[in-house]
């Protein structure tokens, strides 16, 4: 059982935010807070986080020089060096 003590119902008369004065005459004057400004709004299911393809850069050796590729494959990086080279 609870022990717990009702408490005296909120007296909202003496506010001190005069923002809140026009809403609370509306409420007043349309008999209250209706049933379904109580209903909680679903919440969009999270959209699915697509994930990043995976990129190293490989250091690619053609003939006596050295260069930096970005590609997720070795040989990937290959290709494109060699594409690179021949355009």
């Amino acid at each position: 059982m609870s022990r717990h003590k009702p408490h005296a119902p909120h007296k909202f008369g003496g506010t001190p935010n005069p923002a809140l004065d026009g809403i609370k005459q509306h409420v007043r004057d349309n008999g209250g807070w209706s049933a379904r400004s109580w209903i909680k709004r679903a919440t969009p299911p999270p959209q699915p986080v697509e994930e990043a393809p995976i990129v190293k850069v490989f250091a690619v050796q053609h003939g006596d020089r050295r260069f930096a590729v970005r590609a997720p494959t070795l040989e990937t990086a290959m290709q494109r060096l060699t594409a690179l080279l021949t355009v």
